[in-house]
């Protein structure tokens, strides 16, 4: 039984990183449009030249493979410059939100020990002092002075992509590490997803989430559009003209802030996919999105674990009073183990641990819950593999 759930193997692009399936992408489409805000857009290959202008820009100031470079921006296409600027220079990027406290940002940065702080120079007067600031407007005319050419590949898939920050038990955040591996698997099952042509993703969460970051690669790896909201994700007036002005076909986010967004509002005539999680999804909202000939996908993942383990998707027209969580992704296993982590019988409760490609390295600057909760799996098909004890 734990091998018969668990036959998720399937294929995937594992010998390459993120940024190398984007160009890709790029290659195919390059004047289809990759990203719009409010009255600013970027083709495909517009984003891809200033994100590889960033780039050579951070290598030239000495990043380098695992370096942790931290990214804060408010809603701007920057966001999306910044980020594959930082990876395709072969570092990681560390998200952090604007509206952050400023002891959190501070011990954020001090954690990452971060050579390099990207943002913009509004915000960068608010911000902690840090001794190498990159602000994307006032340095743009700099920047534009650097090749647009895609750069050589430094990384390899066990690098890492990301660092995202929760909070942890003791009231100081925690840095979670998430490699190009985990990244690829979920960004590929992301874009396949909606089979659909001209996708159209609204971001509809803060760029510190988790939840986030298969938004921007899984959405360019479908040759799809990726919506900036044009003001913070707080601002829900903003947000709920943008759902009724850019015609978005696909929303992930919390099932509270999609109910928050469609406040005083229609659904918009053009969404075909909601996907939501962190919570869970009552009857009633289940039930309206099923009426609407909306397709739900109930996600179930913790950051450890690259966001999403398990979905489950409700067709348009079906529905279920209780949302189940679903089935494990491809390339992700689940087992229910006891104390000693033996496999619990069927309907026995026990702790989830996760296993497969999505598993983070570990916890930044924390050896002691890192081995704690990140452990040898006993149960994979070949040696060296691990798991996430939830």
């Amino acid at each position: 039984m734990l091998q018969t759930w668990n036959a998720t193997a399937a294929p995937y692009p594992e010998n390459v990183c993120i940024h190398q399936l984007f160009e890709a992408q790029v290659r195919k489409t390059p004047e289809a449009t990759a990203l719009v805000c409010g009255d600013d857009q970027l083709s495909y290959r517009e984003l891809n030249e200033r994100a590889n202008q960033l780039a050579h820009h951070l290598r030239g100031l000495g990043v380098r493979p695992d370096s942790l470079v931290a990214l804060c921006i408010e809603c701007s296409v920057d966001v999306a410059i910044g980020l594959l600027g930082i990876l395709k220079a072969g570092a990681a990027y560390v998200p952090l939100d604007p509206d952050y406290p400023t002891a959190r940002l501070e011990w954020i940065l001090a954690d990452t020990a971060a050579p390099v702080l990207v943002t913009h120079s509004a915000l960068s007067e608010r911000l902690p002092s840090h001794p190498c600031v990159l602000c994307l407007d006032t340095d743009r005319a700099k920047l534009a002075t650097y090749p647009t050419k895609n750069l050589s590949l430094r990384t390899t898939p066990q690098h890492l992509a990301y660092c995202i920050y929760t909070s942890g038990s003791t009231g100081k955040p925690k840095g979670t590490l998430n490699t190009h591996a985990g990244f690829v698997n979920l960004a590929r099952w992301y874009a396949e997803v909606d089979p659909a042509s001209a996708v159209r993703v609204l971001l509809a969460s803060s760029l510190s989430f988790d939840l986030t970051q298969k938004n921007f690669l899984g959405t360019w790896l479908a040759g799809g559009t990726l919506i900036v909201p044009s003001a913070p994700i707080s601002d829900l007036d903003s947000m709920r003209y943008t759902m009724e002005s850019q015609d978005p076909t696909r929303i992930n986010c919390a099932p509270s802030a999609f109910r928050a967004y469609l406040t005083g509002i229609e659904m918009p005539a053009t969404l075909r996919m909601v996907m939501l999680g962190g919570e869970p999804i009552d009857a009633t909202l289940a039930a309206l999105l099923s009426s609407h000939g909306i397709t739900l996908i109930n996600s179930y993942g913790p950051t450890e674990c690259a966001d999403v383990a398990i979905c489950h998707r409700q067709q348009a027209g079906e529905f279920r009073r209780e949302v189940p969580l679903g089935r494990p992704l491809p390339n992700v296993r689940i087992y229910v183990l006891d104390d000693a982590l033996n496999p619990v019988p069927v309907g026995v409760a026990g702790e989830i641990h996760i296993a497969g490609v999505g598993v983070a390295r570990g916890y930044l600057n924390r050896p002691d819950l890192t081995s704690e909760r990140f452990l040898d799996d006993p149960f994979a098909p070949k040696a060296g593999g691990r798991m996430y004890r939830t």
